[in-house]
């Protein structure tokens, strides 16, 4: 396009006018060159090695169309900087020789090959001036690009490292997973934690008791990192609390850890309840969690509601243990709010979930699988974490 528009500045500008159309057609035919051999390139990976022969031919396409365009007055001579810019922004050192030398190629020698210094010393003067211009220009810009190519090797590797920390920690959440399945007493627990990072502020968990079995899920106000440090935290605190028959002790402990974090600007939902496998009744506190339904054998279902603040918010609660019992066949499912959101996030879809879990089948497992199945289908915003305890008999 420079080329296009200096053509016709020299057919309209009388001190640009062609002094030798031999000399101007064989530029016009350079440029052309270089412009078939960038297409050339372009669509074969082999001729990239080659690319550097495109800015040598430009420079000396400027050199002539300038030489038989008035010279020193030339509205090519201004082009130079184009090609100049391309050898001056490469990494090897090498290239700000080539820079020079078609600086050199399109100020100088013209001047020089027309004579016209001879009768206008100050004409060689101005281009020995235009020249280094161009030539401190060029190395300002080889020195810029080295910079800026140096700092996004070093950005480049420092996202790589967060990258592989991001992983590990995300490999280290996942193992203080539960396993997905597990069989224990007569009933069949399931678990599924989607993050939708790499490391996310959901959790669940389960374990043995000496009167059955305790279970866990968290959900913590926000995500990443930060989220993931505080939801092992909260589980590690459950834990801690697992000879305590009193699901409310293992919420109170989980609590005064999480207010001893200085600064923490989030706070964790948490459906904790113990399972007595002899009887299937459920003791269960729930902090400000709200998502846990129980959907009985012949498909009807319950909401296990919430009348309590979540973990974090800075005020004590007195918070008493709520009962639920579980016959055979019956399910009860806990599950973070990103599940809401993937339907909507209003109470029509609360009410979706269990007919959704009722009519996936009938065991733990296939109500999780359902979920993950339907999670797939969904630009997932916030992490998805589900568990489900069935009792089979």
């Amino acid at each position: 396009m420079s080329f296009a528009i200096g053509i016709a500045l020299a057919s309209v500008v009388p001190s640009n006018a062609v002094t030798s159309m031999l000399g101007f057609i064989f530029g016009l035919a350079v440029a052309v060159a270089a412009t078939v051999f960038t297409v050339i390139c372009a669509r074969s990976a082999t001729m990239i090695p080659y690319l550097g022969v495109v800015p040598a031919l430009d420079f000396l396409a400027i050199a002539v169309l300038r030489f038989t365009t008035g010279a020193g007055s030339s509205v090519f001579t201004g082009l130079a900087i184009l090609p100049m810019v391309w050898f001056a922004t490469r990494p090897e050192p090498r290239n700000i020789v080539w820079a020079f030398a078609g600086v050199f190629l399109v100020v100088l020698l013209p001047t020089l090959v027309s004579g016209a210094y001879l009768e206008n010393p100050s004409e060689l003067l101005r281009s020995l001036f235009a020249a280094a211009v161009y030539a401190v220009a060029a190395t300002a810009i080889h020195h810029l690009s080295t910079q800026a190519r140096r700092r996004y090797s070093e950005l480049k590797a420092r996202d790589s490292r967060r990258a592989e920390d991001l992983k590990l920690g995300a490999q280290a959440q996942q193992a203080l997973l539960p396993g997905n399945t597990a069989n224990i007493d007569g009933y069949s627990i399931a678990g599924v934690c989607l993050p939708a990072k790499a490391v996310g502020g959901d959790f669940y968990d389960w374990y043995t008791v000496p009167d059955g079995l305790a279970a866990s899920l968290g959900d913590v106000m926000g995500k990443g990192v930060g989220a993931g440090i505080i939801a092992a935290t909260t589980r590690a605190m459950l834990r801690s609390a697992r000879a305590e028959p009193d699901p409310v002790t293992a919420l109170v402990r989980a609590d005064e850890s999480l207010s001893t974090l200085s600064n923490m600007e989030s706070f964790v939902t948490l459906f904790h309840a113990r399972l007595s496998t002899l009887d299937g009744t459920v003791s269960y506190a729930d902090a400000g969690h709200g998502l846990t339904v129980v959907i009985r054998a012949d498909g009807s279902h319950s909401r296990l509601r919430s009348y309590d603040i979540p973990l974090g918010v800075g005020f004590r609660f007195g918070q008493t243990p709520q009962t639920v019992s579980l016959a055979v066949g019956d399910t009860l499912v806990s599950f973070s709010d990103g599940l809401l959101d993937l339907y909507g996030g209003t109470e029509q879809a609360l009410a979706r979930i269990p007919e959704l879990l009722a009519s996936a089948g009938s065991s733990a497992s296939s109500m999780v699988d359902a979920i993950i199945a339907n999670a797939a289908g969904y630009n997932q915003e916030d992490d998805v974490t589900v568990l489900a305890i069935q009792r089979d008999r």
